[in-house]
């Protein structure tokens, strides 16, 4: 006597297919975001010590900005922010020109500096305090870790933004000295480098430096 199997139809095949399809269209999105975001911290980690590294070799042989023979009294951003990138560049080695005031780093990530004036440097050194956690505001340094062409272009996702400051040299804008207990600042590029995650996209309002680094 033969067994007799029953077989699926093309419908119950086409149904599986379906299902399986559309599990996994709800579930590549959250399996992206946690690959970006780690990749976003592994990134923004690496390039900070390397921007750091070359200031510091920068102030070692030039001086700090206002000691440059390159700039006068009267400089103004422009001129402040030509020199800067050039001997930023010169001190990170393998970079890429685009113009006075922006580069490629080897890794593809897109550097902007931006320079204040020389007035206003000096303003903000005769006016700085112990409480401020940029001592001497000179500029800042915005990094795009995927460069401008790819991804999100978002502040906090894939743009993230130093400051330079006469004592204290490269400061992590959002530095946990410069603003409230709660987390509010969606360019926080202190933040990712802390905390290691990009959950102030999340539940800012719920963050602390204190007590609460995940929105979990």
């Amino acid at each position: 006597m033969f067994k007799h199997f029953k077989a699926f139809t093309m419908a119950e095949v086409l149904m599986v297919i379906a299902v399986i399809g559309v599990t996994a269209a709800l579930a590549l999105p959250t399996m992206t975001t946690g690959l970006d975001e780690k990749n976003s911290v592994s990134a923004i980690r690496k390039i900070y010590p390397e921007i750091e590294t070359a200031y510091t070799e920068l102030v070692t042989e030039y001086g700090k900005p206002p000691e440059w023979t390159d700039v006068s009294s009267n400089s103004d951003a422009t001129t402040m922010t030509t020199s800067f990138h050039n001997k930023l560049m010169e001190k990170l080695g393998t970079t890429t020109n685009i113009d006075n005031a922006n580069f490629i780093m080897k890794d593809g990530s897109q550097v902007t500096v931006a320079m204040d004036k020389m007035s206003d440097i000096i303003s903000h050194l005769a006016t700085s305090s112990n409480n401020n956690s940029c001592m001497g505001s000179m500029g800042t340094i915005t990094v795009d870790i995927n460069g401008t062409r790819k991804g999100e272009n978002s502040n906090g996702y894939d743009i993230f933004r130093f400051l330079v400051c006469f004592e204290q040299g490269i400061v992590p804008e959002g530095d946990s000295n410069s603003g409230p207990t709660a987390v509010a600042n969606a360019t926080n590029t202190a933040w990712i480098i802390k905390a290691g995650n990009r959950d102030y996209l999340k539940c800012a309002s719920s963050l602390s430096w204190a007590t609460k680094r995940t929105c979990k």
